[in-house]
C-alpha cells in the first residue's frame, strides 16, 4: 500500500467520524440502494429480509453495516456492497417475489377460507339455535295446552261424579220414599183385609161365629193374627 492510499484512508475514517447523529461508518454504496434505519429493523423485516437473501444465494450479514462478513475495497479501505451476481440477484429477486406474492396468495385464500368458514359455522349455529328455540317455544305451548286439557278434564270428571252423585242420592231418596209407599201401602191394605174378614166372621155363621163364645174358624183366625 502506497503512502496516497494510506493517505486517503485515513481522511475517510476522519470523515467518517464527522457523520451526524448515529451515523459513524462510510461505504460505497450505489445509486438507488436502501438504507433501513436500526429504528425500523423489527425481528419480522429482518426474517423477511434474510429470507430474501437466502433465497437469492446470499447472506444478509454480508450487507449489514460493520459486519465481519463485509467486503472491503481494497485501495480505500471501506465496505462495499454491491452484488456479486447480478444476474443471480435478478432470478433471484424475481424467484423471491414470486415466491413472496404466492404466500401471500395462499395466506389470503386461507384467510377467506377460514373467514367463510366461520362465517357459516356461526350461521349454521344461529339456525340450529333458532330451531332449538323454536322447538323449545313449541314444547312449552303443548305443555300448557296438555296442563290446560288435563285441569278441564278433572273439572269434567269432577263435575261428572258430583252430578252422578247427586242422581243416585235421589235415587236412593225416591226409592226409598217409593220402598216407605209400599210398605204403608201394605199395612193399610193388611189393616183393611184384617178389618173385611172379621166383618164378615161376624155377619155369616158359614165362618163358624154362630153364638157367643164360639171359636173362630181357622179362616178367621188367620185373618185375625194378620
Amino acid at each position: 500500500m502506497d503512502m496516497s492510499s494510506r493517505a486517503q484512508r485515513t481522511m475517510l475514517q476522519q470523515a467518517a467520524g464527522e457523520g451526524r447523529a448515529t451515523d459513524n461508518f462510510m461505504g460505497h454504496l450505489t445509486k438507488g440502494e436502501i438504507v433501513i434505519p436500526v429504528e425500523l429493523q423489527t425481528p419480522e423485516l429482518l426474517s423477511e429480509l434474510a429470507e430474501v437473501f437466502s433465497e437469492s444465494g446470499g447472506d444478509i450479514d454480508e450487507f449489514t453495516v460493520g459486519s465481519q462478513k463485509n467486503k472491503i475495497n481494497p485501495k480505500t479501505g471501506q465496505p462495499e456492497f454491491f452484488w456479486t451476481a447480478l444476474a443471480t440477484l435478478a432470478v433471484g429477486a424475481l424467484a423471491v417475489n414470486e415466491s413472496r406474492k404466492a404466500r401471500r396468495q395462499a395466506q389470503r385464500q386461507a384467510d377467506a377460507a377460514r373467514k367463510q368458514a366461520a362465517e357459516e359455522a356461526a350461521a349454521v349455529q344461529q339456525q340450529l339455535e333458532a330451531q332449538a328455540d323454536a322447538q323449545r317455544q313449541q314444547a312449552e305451548i303443548a305443555r300448557q295446552r296438555a296442563e290446560e286439557e288435563s285441569a278441564r278434564f278433572a273439572a269434567e270428571k269432577a263435575k261428572l261424579e258430583e252430578e252422578a252423585k247427586k242422581r243416585q242420592e235421589e235415587l236412593e231418596a225416591a226409592q226409598r220414599e217409593m220402598g216407605e209407599r209400599e210398605s204403608a201401602r201394605l199395612r193399610a191394605s193388611r189393616r183393611s183385609g184384617r178389618r173385611s174378614l172379621l166383618s164378615q166372621a161376624r155377619l155369616s155363621p158359614e165362618l163358624g161365629l154362630g153364638g157367643t163364645g164360639t171359636a173362630l174358624s181357622p179362616t178367621a183366625q188367620t185373618a185375625q193374627m194378620m
